[in-house]
């Protein structure tokens, strides 16, 4: 046990050693934080209580959210395999929140068309998919590029520790206000939240944050 606690006090001492790896850390356990209420409460609660769709289109809606998932993760280890990692983060947060105020907007006032719900859904859950993957997959080359093999482990396991320990915290706040305020406001409000937070990060974090662009270029 107490070999453990030495190896993972290690693993937290060479991350807070580190600003780019630290910068990282602490943008993907905000994420989580952000994210988790998001996709885990209110877009469910979106799809079944205010557009009250059935069970098999709320299934076929996480489909396409996962379909988009893997086109991106497709696409950024392919066709874009060569892109400045900092320009597709930077596209990815730009395009998926605002694909998510959008979709927020505009269920708010026309969630009674059905049809449109529908479709609209469908398109915006698929696009957030792929753009998602143009965030995520590019910060995790950039930690493995970061963390030498021999501390891999142990690091990587801290940063589960703490975005795991985040996320039922943000699905817990995030039913709790989902059932005081109008979802829509809620999903609006955490995707200019997700928004402000990563550019944050994008503007600020330093270079060593985005240590592939230099193989990129």
């Amino acid at each position: 046990m107490k070999n453990l606690f030495y190896r993972k006090w290690n693993g937290i001492k060479f991350i807070t050693s580190n600003n780019g790896l630290k910068s990282l850390f602490i943008f993907a356990a905000v994420a989580n934080f952000i994210s988790a209420p998001a996709f885990s409460v209110v877009i469910p609660y979106i799809i079944r209580k205010e557009l009250n769709f059935s069970a098999q289109w709320f299934g076929m809606l996480e489909m396409m959210f996962m379909v988009g998932a893997l086109l991106g993760s497709l696409l950024t280890g392919t066709a874009l395999a060569t892109t400045n990692s900092k320009k597709l983060i930077t596209v990815g947060i730009v395009l998926e929140s605002s694909i998510g105020c959008f979709m927020a907007l505009t269920l708010m006032y026309l969630s009674t068309q059905k049809g449109f719900a529908v479709t609209l859904s469908s398109i915006s859950l698929f696009l957030t998919g792929i753009f998602n993957m143009f965030v995520n997959v590019p910060i995790g080359a950039n930690l493995q590029a970061l963390i030498p093999s021999q501390v891999r482990s142990r690091v990587l396991s801290i940063l589960t520790i703490f975005s795991s320990g985040l996320t039922p915290v943000g699905s817990l706040l995030g039913g709790i206000i989902v059932d005081s305020m109008n979802a829509f406001v809620f999903f609006l409000i955490l995707n200019l939240l997700m928004f402000v937070v990563s550019l944050v990060f994008v503007l600020f974090a330093p270079k060593e944050a985005f240590l592939q662009d230099t193989k990129a270029n």
